[in-house]
């Protein structure tokens, strides 16, 4: 049986009521052999009292080891456009204390 090709296949988007967006400034990984999380949370403040960082977690993404690899490589693709487009990102910031 022949499969469709790609390249004419139609996509046709169906409205979720429970389509949401949200920013993101903190994302931690989890995983089994069956899936990977990713927990989507965002940096909201600090505790001067306790010397914490207050962070909301929105929630998780969880999808199969095959997906999470075709998104790294979406990523990947995106970013590298965006550095071409804006410029490199410099990524030292983030091994400081």
């Amino acid at each position: 049986m022949a499969q469709p090709d790609e390249k004419t296949l139609k996509v046709s988007y169906i409205p979720d009521v429970e389509q949401f967006s949200v920013y993101t400034n903190r994302v931690e990984l989890n995983l089994t052999i069956w899936d990977l999380r990713l927990q989507i949370m965002e940096i909201v403040g600090k505790d001067e009292d306790s010397n914490s960082l207050l962070i909301k977690h929105h929630g998780s993404v969880a999808m199969s080891p095959l997906h999470g690899k075709a998104l790294l490589r979406a990523l990947d693709s995106t970013i590298k456009q965006y550095e071409e487009k804006f410029g490199e990102l410099d990524l030292s910031r983030l091994d400081q204390p």
